[in-house]
C-alpha cells in the first residue's frame, strides 16, 4: 500500500479519525435510545393510555425491525469495516506478521454475521428451524471467539495494552448483555418491572459494548495508519534525488 505525499501531509496534519468525539457521540445516542424505550413503557403508567402504539414499537428495545435494531445493526456493521480496513493495512506486512492480518478479517466477518443477524433476525430463524433456544447455539462460538480474541490480545499484540482494554472490555459487555441476560429472561419468568429492566439493560451493555469495540478498531486504525505513513515516509526520503543537467 503506498501513499502520496498530499495523503502524508494531511495526516500529519492531525487528519486523524476523532475517536474520543465519535466515543461521546455514540454514547449520547445510546442513551437517547434507551431514554426513548424508558418513556414510551412509563408513558403506560402516567398518562392516560400511553403513547400511541406507533411510537411505542418504533422505540421499543425488545422489538425488532424499529430504530434500536436498526442503530445495533449500523454499529455492529461499522466495526465489521473498520476491522476490514485493519486487515488490508496488515496485508502489507511481513509475512511472519500475518497474524493480525487472519485476526482482523476474521473478526470484521464475525461483525459481519452479527450485523446480519441483528437486521435480518436470523436468531429467530435458528430457534423455528432447530427449537433449540438460539442462545446455547451462539454460546460455544461466542466462547471461542472470546479465546481467540484474548490470544491476539495478549500474546500475539500483548504490547498493545489500550486495543486490549477496548476489545475485551467490549466484548465482555457484549456478551453480558447479548448472552446472559438473554439466558435469564428464557429461564426466568420475571415480573414485568424486572422484565423491562431487564430488557434496558440488555441493550444498554450490547450497545456500550459494541461501541467500545469500535473505538478499539478506530483506534488501531489511526496507529496503524500512521505507522504505514512513517515509513512511508522514510522510503520516500531514502530515494536518491534525479538531477537534471543544467
Amino acid at each position: 500500500m503506498s501513499f502520496s505525499r498530499s495523503t502524508i501531509d494531511l495526516w500529519k496534519g492531525q487528519m486523524k479519525i476523532p475517536v474520543w468525539k465519535i466515543f461521546c457521540t455514540l454514547v449520547i445516542c445510546s442513551i437517547v435510545i434507551i431514554a426513548c424505550h424508558s418513556l414510551a413503557v412509563l408513558s403506560y403508567h402516567f398518562t392516560p393510555g400511553g403513547f400511541p402504539e406507533s411510537i411505542t414499537a418504533l422505540f421499543n428495545v425488545n422489538a425488532e425491525a424499529n430504530l434500536p435494531t436498526w442503530y445495533s445493526s449500523a454499529l455492529l456493521s461499522f466495526v465489521a469495516l473498520a476491522a476490514f480496513f485493519l486487515f488490508l493495512l496488515e496485508s502489507g506486512q511481513p509475512r511472519a506478521q500475518q497474524m493480525g492480518k487472519n485476526f482482523w478479517f476474521g473478526f470484521g466477518m464475525v461483525y459481519l454475521f452479527l450485523s446480519l443477524d441483528e437486521s435480518a433476525t436470523v436468531h429467530e430463524f435458528i430457534n423455528a428451524l432447530t427449537g433449540i433456544k438460539w442462545v446455547y447455539l451462539y454460546a460455544p462460538f461466542g466462547a471461542l471467539f472470546f479465546l481467540a480474541c484474548l490470544y491476539y490480545c495478549f500474546v500475539v499484540d500483548r504490547n498493545n495494552v489500550a486495543l486490549r482494554y477496548y476489545l475485551v472490555g467490549g466484548l465482555i459487555l457484549y456478551a453480558l448483555g447479548g448472552l446472559v441476560c438473554e439466558w435469564i429472561s428464557y429461564n426466568f419468568h420475571l415480573k414485568y418491572a424486572l422484565q423491562q429492566i431487564e430488557y434496558v439493560l440488555e441493550e444498554w451493555l450490547e450497545l456500550i459494548g459494541t461501541t467500545l469495540v469500535l473505538m478499539g478498531c478506530l483506534r488501531e486504525v489511526n496507529h496503524k495508519f500512521t505507522r504505514l505513513l512513517l515509513r512511508e515516509t522514510a522510503q520516500v526520503r531514502a530515494l536518491p534525488i534525479e538531477r537534471k543537467p543544467l
